[in-house]
């Protein structure tokens, strides 16, 4: 790789911190293989050589959004047209999305609400229910948005032509991209076509992203990984003013099926349309978010392993108790029963403290 794709700098750090947890190569080859890059001066972790228009259209389009549950006769293959435990992720996004509204003081009750990748619109039905906003679903998937519309009542939707010059019959007060602006191959183009053609004068755009220092940089779709620091570079660099940034952890269920999710964090970020103002254009930054991010991950991964040790423990000893009890019970019925409670009770006791 030459140069970084947002900053153009030329100086670039190969990712060379991959662990079996959290992997920081393609973990679908077939579909894409590359190498990644932290870029010196930005800081933004670069996908290299970066999927194609035509390559992510082709991807989104075959089993990106399948269920899992496909029903196959024959040679004809039908699915569900609803993702259930997405649609649910998607809605509970929402949490952070209206706490950050609430800390900046933004009114944007009956306000025009634009979400970019919307889906199943589960998210702007949250919007809609709490705010009362007018809302716009905007998505490539012709299943999720007519769902949106005829179930969820979101107000217009507007299939995917092209995100970097597709317009809306009306400007917007704020566009959302939740894990969406992570899989766009130009940034820069994006921000910039979204500041002079689709935000009202006084507009608002909020991003939520994975989070470089607590996630995998393994999926192909993913053209960029950023960090608190390095998002707020992009986005400023496009003039646009920060109001919030953070990172938080994710919201509510954690799938048991991806153990990782309960390390991991995703970036939250509201900020305004703004005129061109003073920017750092080389704040050289990246080294240092390369070695935070290498540490990270080794924490993370840490910490698993110590999750997986007390889980294991714990049903050692559960197996342990079981047989003794029914040796005991062999004897004494109440004896065993005595037994087990109390030396559950101790085990208990001692599981909180190790940690």
């Amino acid at each position: 790789m030459e140069k970084c794709n947002i900053c153009e700098y030329e100086k670039l750090i190969l990712v060379d911190f991959n662990n079996i947890f959290l992997r920081t190569e393609s973990k679908n080859k077939n579909v894409h293989d590359y190498k990644n890059f932290i870029c010196k001066n930005c800081g933004v972790l670069n996908q290299s050589p970066q999927m194609s228009e035509e390559q992510l259209s082709k991807y989104y389009n075959s089993d990106y959004r399948n269920t899992g549950h496909q029903l196959t006769f024959n040679e004809k293959v039908i699915d569900f047209p609803l993702k259930f435990d997405q649609t649910g992720i998607s809605f509970q996004r929402f949490h952070y999305f209206q706490k950050i509204i609430e800390k900046t003081n933004l009114d944007i009750f009956k306000k025009n609400i634009l979400d970019f990748g919307s889906y199943q619109g589960s998210f702007l039905y949250a919007c809609k229910k709490f705010y009362d906003s007018y809302t716009i679903g905007y998505d490539y998937n012709d299943e999720g948005l007519k769902f949106s519309k005829n179930f969820l009542e979101i107000d217009e939707v507007f299939k995917t032509k092209d995100i970097y010059s597709d317009l809306f019959p009306k400007k917007i007060k704020i566009c959302t991209l939740i894990h969406v602006f992570e899989h766009l191959g130009n940034p820069n183009k994006f921000l910039k076509h979204v500041h002079k053609n689709i935000l009202e004068e006084n507009g608002y755009i909020y991003i939520e992203v994975p989070d470089i220092q607590s996630s995998h940089y393994s999926d192909p779709t993913h053209c960029f990984t950023y960090s608190q620091d390095s998002l707020k570079y992009v986005l400023e660099k496009n003039d646009f003013e920060i109001l919030y940034i953070n990172n938080h952890k994710i919201f509510g269920k954690i799938d048991k099926n991806i153990p990782r999710r309960n390390f991991q964090y995703n970036l939250h970020c509201l900020a305004k349309k703004n005129l061109k103002k003073s920017f750092n254009e080389f704040p050289k930054q990246g080294y240092k978010i390369y070695i935070q991010s290498k540490k990270n991950h080794s924490k993370v991964l840490n910490k698993y392993i110590l999750n997986k040790t007390k889980e294991l423990l714990k049903d050692l000893v559960e197996l342990l108790i079981t047989i003794c009890s029914r040796l005991i019970n062999y004897f004494s019925s109440r004896i065993s029963i005595s037994f087990y409670e109390k030396i559950k009770i101790n085990i208990s006791k001692f599981l909180r403290n190790f940690k």
